[in-house]
């Protein structure tokens, strides 16, 4: 008999020294709040918390429910930050041992490494979306801004042109150009006011689709078309549109450097855009730029769909507009 107690004394305290042991925080508590069973984890826990020993069940769950100050740890939400950069969080559930008898367990879990993944993994989407507005910035805009540039050189070479046409048109008012001076300068004018001409020509509007394929090329993408691109207005407008998201996406994702662009002309038009970069390993999930696409289809009355395998597509099909 005293052989049979010693050795259930002994399972006894194997049993408490492998709870106490547990890398997470568990204490269960009686109906009327009393402790039954608390590992060392818990009380060490609350006493980082508080300064104090864990008593009863209510000590506890005011520290959870409430937003209050503690010793030197931080509260995020559910989370709390402890001045050693670990991070636990903390939860509560009833547990019924028998039709007659039931407890309250309390479980504090180290939440310290998939914190710290996860604030990692919203830097980087966070600086991927950056670098996606960045870059629609940039396919936006670098047309533009080329343009002006091209514009404010053109400018200042015909401002040149005309200050010297205008000091030479006064020299011949004056009186002090010869009869081969002055029909240089009149065909200096004539020059200049063929320039004119041609510039305002060339401030015109680019066309979209000959702005796309210019700011691929800029960014080493080549668009290579099979097929005609729609000469009516809103189709046009839709396909060029989609090839820009598809661009954007291609460079982000797939590191590609040529975007493959099917078009078939029929009842419908239907248009099959790839590129040779790399498939997604999973699922896509539509952001703003696919999201805004798919909108802009459907209103129209076509449908988009994107396919992952053997290679990511995006296939259109447009009503003629």
């Amino acid at each position: 008999m005293r052989k049979k107690l010693q050795n259930w004394l002994i399972k006894r305290q194997a049993v408490k020294e492998s709870f106490d042991n547990l890398p997470s925080g568990i204490c269960f508590f009686h109906s009327t709040g009393r402790i039954i069973l608390c590992n060392r984890q818990m009380y060490q826990l609350y006493y980082e918390m508080t300064g104090q020993e864990l008593q009863i069940e209510q000590d506890l769950l005011h520290i959870i429910k409430e937003n209050i100050n503690l010793n030197g740890v931080r509260r995020e939400e559910k989370l709390f930050h402890f001045p050693n950069q670990s991070v636990w969080k903390f939860a509560k559930r009833n547990v019924s041992l028998s039709p007659f008898y039931s407890c309250t367990e309390y479980i504090a879990s180290n939440v310290t490494e998939l914190f710290y993944k996860n604030k990692v993994l919203e830097e980087n989407n966070q600086a991927e979306k950056e670098a996606v507005e960045t870059l629609t910035h940039v396919i936006d805009n670098v047309t533009a801004i080329t343009r002006e540039e091209e514009i404010l050189a053109m400018k200042m070479q015909l401002h040149n042109s005309v200050g010297a046409c205008l000091q030479a048109v006064r020299k011949i008012y004056q009186g002090n150009c010869s009869e081969k001076e002055n029909k240089q300068v009149l065909q200096n004018i004539e020059n200049v006011t063929d320039a004119l001409v041609g510039a305002a020509n060339q401030i015109n509007e680019v066309e979209p689709y000959a702005e796309l394929v210019q700011v691929a090329n800029m960014l080493g993408i080549t668009i290579k078309v099979d097929g005609e691109i729609p000469l009516l207005k809103k189709t046009r407008s839709l396909v060029v549109y989609a090839m820009r998201e598809c661009l954007i996406n291609a460079i982000r994702h797939g590191n590609a450097d040529e975007l493959y662009v099917q078009i078939q002309k029929g009842n419908t038009c239907q248009v099959t855009i790839t590129n040779n970069g790399t498939s997604p390993d999973r699922q896509i999930k539509e952001g703003g730029g696919l999201s805004s696409l798919r909108k802009k289809i459907q209103e129209s009355g076509g449908s988009i769909t994107f396919q992952l395998r053997p290679e990511f597509t995006v296939e259109l099909e447009l009503l003629w507009q």
